[in-house]
């Protein structure tokens, strides 16, 4: 059994906190999920408008990818429906603009075809008349894109032709990321590069995509996408396979994997909350990019760099500590890169929901020393521990893989008496992982063990009881 874990402490968004607070106690779900969520929610708000320079190399946008564990029936799509509703105004705003935009396009079009058919005639006929032809020809207008926040869409095709419509970022969000990482390669049979361009994005690093036939080459400089998704602990483990190990891909995860259930039945959200909320999502929208659409450089103040010199250092001792096979230590290595992340999104949260009027928000990119804590609060005391508990699952779920292996590998040589050596051949397993096993099937009583004497030297050998 793991170490129970603590609850998502939201008490480091200030005043902000008690208005998530409300949201879970009003829905009746842990806080981890109503944070998770809000968190989501003010990355894309912020989106590409801004971005956290922590150090030498070391910019970084504020999107979060998010894994939500918990059994169905845990609120994982309503806290989601609740929260993310800044979002939905704010794009229904989009889809009103879109169509005024469209509707100009049309009539600028319809007069562009006529200026345009009148060039073509003049041209044709200068041509003809092997003249001198100097006019230029009529700009055919740009047709508008329509702008998008959310999609549950996650083929990269649909995300990357989004982002180029949606240069600020969206939020990609799904009830189950097992199906996501299933569909991931689904258009190669296993073989494309998908991993590695959502793995760009995570690093907001440009993109290019030119797959889709009779589409316009898509280029997005700074692919910002955040990620929030549920799953269910039973499937935890297919987040885990081997390729997923090497490239670090789910270590870019994020995981909310709180204890508690919940058992009430939900009520309405308060008002105030609500308007909250609301007002402080369209505050983080107000934050716009410089005048050439390049993001915003916030900065750490003084107290805010010693505390991030403290966190990174005593991170780096914690994945030192580390067993080289322990689950922890990729997730770890990238904690001090959402550490920025987290500390950006902290601060402008903390900022938009704040009573002061500020004239100009750009004047509040100075990341400060209380944000800052609040980020190594959440990655020490929240991330960390939860981290731990998605390895003890992952670690036990490997371990019974193992079990079973050893088990099928036994009972296929029919009652032989086997050499702890030839099985971790045939497992192609380490001596320790297999001894541990097998000791684990001999004290369930599915296997029998005898020390054999030879020359001198004791081998242990086993065989399935009863063949």
């Amino acid at each position: 059994m793991h170490e129970p874990v603590p609850p998502f402490p939201t008490e480091i968004f200030g005043r902000l906190g008690a208005v998530i607070d409300e949201y879970a106690d009003a829905l009746k779900v842990p806080r981890d999920l109503a944070a998770a969520t809000a968190l989501s929610a003010a990355s894309v708000a912020v989106g590409t408008a801004v971005k956290l320079d922590s150090g030498p190399a070391r910019l970084q946008h504020g999107n979060l990818w998010i894994a939500y564990i918990g059994p169905t029936g845990t609120g994982k799509d309503t806290a989601g429906e609740q929260m993310f509703d800044p979002l939905r105004a704010r794009e229904a705003e989009y889809v009103r603009q879109y169509n005024e935009e469209l509707a100009e396009y049309e009539k600028a079009h319809r007069v562009w075809k006529i200026h345009h058919s009148v060039w073509e005639k003049r041209f044709k006929t200068a041509i003809e008349a092997n003249k001198k032809f100097t006019d230029s020809e009529p700009e055919e207008p740009r047709r508008p894109r329509l702008r998008k926040l959310l999609t549950t869409d996650f083929t990269l095709e649909a995300v990357i032709k989004l982002l180029h419509s949606s240069p600020r970022g969206i939020l990609a969000h799904q009830g189950e990321l097992v199906g996501f990482l299933r569909s991931m390669n689904q258009y190669k049979n296993g073989k494309g590069s998908d991993r590695a361009l959502w793995s760009d994005m995570w690093n907001c690093l440009p993109i290019r995509k030119d797959r889709a036939t009779n589409e316009e080459r898509l280029y997005v400089p700074r692919p910002f996408v955040s990620l929030y998704g549920g799953i269910q602990p039973a499937l935890l483990d297919e987040l885990d396979d081997e390729r997923s190990r090497e490239d670090g891909f789910v270590y870019r995860f994020l995981p909310c994997f709180p204890d508690r259930r919940p058992t009430e039945i939900p009520r309405k959200i308060k008002r105030s909350a609500e308007k909250q909320w609301n007002a402080t999502v369209e505050k983080l929208f107000a934050l716009e990019p410089d005048e050439d659409g390049n993001p915003r450089i916030a900065k750490l103040d003084r107290a805010a760099q010693k505390e991030f010199k403290r966190f990174f250092t005593d991170n780096a001792k914690d994945v030192d500590a580390l067993d080289e096979d322990d689950p922890r230590r990729g997730a770890w290595v990238k904690l001090s890169l959402y550490w920025s992340r987290l500390a950006l999104v902290i601060h402008l949260l903390r900022w938009a929901s704040a009573d002061r009027q500020v004239d100009n928000p750009m004047s509040e990119l100075v990341v400060d020393g209380d944000s800052a804590l609040a980020a190594s609060i959440l990655v020490d005391d929240y991330f960390k521990p939860h981290l731990a508990k998605v390895s003890a699952v992952l670690l036990a779920a490997q371990a019974q893989r193992l079990k079973d292996r050893a088990l099928r590998y036994l009972r296929a040589h029919r009652g032989e008496w086997t050499g702890t050596r030839d099985i971790c051949h045939g497992l192609n397993t380490f001596k320790k992982e297999t001894e541990e096993a097998l000791s684990e099937l001999l004290d369930d009583n599915l296997v029998e063990f005898e020390a054999k004497q030879h020359h001198g030297q004791t081998w242990p050998r086993w065989r399935v009881e009863g063949n």
